[in-house]
């Protein structure tokens, strides 16, 4: 037994190792890295297409609804107008209860003078009706790391209901942001119980965190009440006769700074983009109390002013088809390089010939049910390499024409181990009798020592394998789900699956003990993200924090199992 636990212990401690050393530089470079922020200043044109009616709303739009004075800025994450599950500021609380801006604007002009904010922007008015389009301006600064945008808007009549959006970014991997958004939706402030939209005042004591009202059935809140668009416009250059003083590129003597820069002209860039003035899904025709013309058509340049925008984030795929095509992808990657890696501890004798078989018989088998999912597009599993600039021989060798183990010295599995068995109980029947009675005696017990030290280790072997296989799925769970984050795929229902799975697996690793604190972490994030709409977008914050939460419990895994 005690070499059987050995055995067990060294290809479970190897198939980790192996993982591990493939992945080290991604958990490293997680730790370690720290984003590049952008430089200089943008002006983005912050755009509010409100569609608020008896038509989109037909059971619960009061008559006469409008909107209260839009108000949007640029700011640093130091600064937050406001966000799901935070408490609501006497700005926002003044804004959703009454429509009043001015709290608000206050609190802005003081973080701006704190260096947290760096441009804001609103009308002087409410809305006409809600249909209507409003067009603001706010000028980002990557110097002082003011490259988000947020805005807010009260629904009048209601107790405290309010749309906008929050914590939008400009600035990705130091490079300014063309064009994002998104829908408008309703949002409770959580400091008025009212039930209806002409509800008296009732004061919610103690006040709750700002939560989504969206979907709910009465009122109707089926349908998002609109849409918005932050876009640049303009990059703008410092006047070097005058500090302080921006100009926009390829202009003279036209100032722009101050609080705010919605009424501040400078060069347009680009033609209007879909959906902008009765582009899709029949935007509102009527013009808000801002307009500014002109816009960024995306990537392409720009003309007008000059220096255009062509920083514009690219997503990796567009319905959920393509998203299952780079998964399989990426799995068929990761398998690659832990076979490359597998190959590499086995030659330099760090992996033992028991552990490398099982775990590569485990990567050969999950190589070709991976490929297999890929045989449309990739007939030739090869081509991989050569797609991806894949140097890993080794691996290739392994998984496209060898499909075996490099070695057939030890154990190969639970029907190897008793032919292997069978072998040798074969061999030790077969040798000839002695010429004594004691002899004979003599081999029969030697014939029932090796039959029993065969079984033995096949059995442990067997065991090996299932923890073994189970310790490998955990890892590729943990390393899927960092990935994910990479690659900006920040909705619930992309990330609430992956995070499940990463949980499920590692129950499965018995040696992992109950008392792991890394389980504890993963499930107040689950039960966090079952609160929240499937559509919502995890904000950069809560982006790095989860990042940071998956490499501290992935290293305490590896610790704890001997990795």
């Amino acid at each position: 037994m005690a070499i059987g636990k050995s055995l067990s212990s060294l290809a479970a401690t190897a198939l980790v190792v192996a993982v591990a050393t493939a992945a080290s530089t991604t958990v490293a470079d997680a730790r370690s890295y720290v984003p590049r922020g952008c430089t200089g200043k943008r002006e983005y044109e912050v755009t509010l297409w409100l569609n608020w009616s008896g038509q989109t709303h037909p059971r619960s739009y009061p008559a006469g609804g409008n909107f209260s004075p839009p108000t949007v800025a640029a700011h640093a994450s130091r600064y937050q107008m406001w966000a799901p599950g935070s408490f609501a500021s006497e700005g926002i609380k003044t804004v959703a209860e009454t429509g009043n801006p001015a709290p608000l604007r206050e609190e802005l002009t003081t973080y701006q003078s704190a260096g947290h904010v760096s441009s804001w922007s609103g009308t002087d008015a409410p809305t006409d009706s809600g249909v209507e389009k409003v067009v603001l301006k706010v000028t980002a600064d990557g110097d002082t790391g003011a490259t988000y945008v947020s805005g807010a808007t009260m629904l009048f009549p209601s107790p405290d209901w309010f749309t906008g959006f929050y914590d939008v970014p400009v600035c990705r991997w130091g490079r300014w942001v063309s064009k994002k958004g998104g829908r408008l939706t309703f949002w409770d402030s959580g400091t008025d119980s009212g039930e209806t939209h002409e509800a008296d005042d009732a004061a919610t004591v103690p006040p709750t965190t700002i939560f989504s009202i969206q979907n709910r059935d009465f009122p109707a809140f089926d349908t998002p009440v609109g849409w918005y668009s932050v876009q640049a416009v303009a990059r703008l250059v410092a006047d070097p006769l005058s500090p302080g003083v921006y100009h926009a590129a390829g202009t003279a003597g036209r100032p722009h700074g101050g609080a705010s820069a919605a009424n501040t002209h400078v060069d347009q860039l680009g033609t209007p983009p879909p959906g902008v003035d009765g582009g899709e899904r029949a935007a509102p025709a009527r013009l808000g109390h801002h307009h500014a013309g002109g816009h960024d058509g995306g990537d392409g340049g720009g003309g007008g002013g000059g220096g255009g925008v062509r920083d514009q984030p690219i997503r990796l795929h567009d319905n959920n088809e393509q998203y299952q095509l780079h998964s399989t992808r990426a799995d068929l990657y990761a398998i690659i390089q832990t076979t490359e890696a597998l190959e590499g501890a086995w030659r330099r004798g760090s992996v033992s010939e028991a552990a490398y078989v099982q775990a590569v018989r485990t990567l050969i088998a999950q190589f070709k049910s991976t490929a297999d999912l890929l045989s449309d597009q990739m007939p030739n599993p090869e081509d991989f390499w050569t797609q991806c600039g894949l140097s890993a021989q080794a691996a290739r060798i392994r998984l496209c024409r060898e499909r075996v183990p490099g070695t057939h010295v030890g154990l190969e599995g639970g029907a190897a181990g008793a032919r292997a068995g069978t072998s040798t109980a074969a061999a030790v029947a077969a040798a000839p009798a002695g010429p004594s009675a004691a002899a004979e005696e003599t081999a029969t017990q030697e014939r029932q020592q090796a039959l029993k030290r065969v079984a033995t280790s096949t059995a442990v072997a067997g065991a090996g394998v299932v923890q073994a296989g189970a310790l490998l799925n955990c890892c590729e769970r943990f390393l899927t789900a960092l990935d994910l984050l990479q690659l900006q795929m920040t909705a619930v229902d992309q990330v609430y699956p992956q995070l499940l799975q990463v949980v499920e697996s590692l129950d499965r690793v018995a040696s992992v003990p109950a008392t792991f604190d890394g389980k504890a972490t993963l499930a107040k994030w689950l039960t966090k993200l079952k609160t929240l709409p499937a559509t919502y977008q995890l904000n950069e914050d809560e982006v790095r924090q989860l990042t940071y939460d998956l490499n501290m419990t992935y290293r305490d895994f590896r610790a704890a199992v001997g990795a």
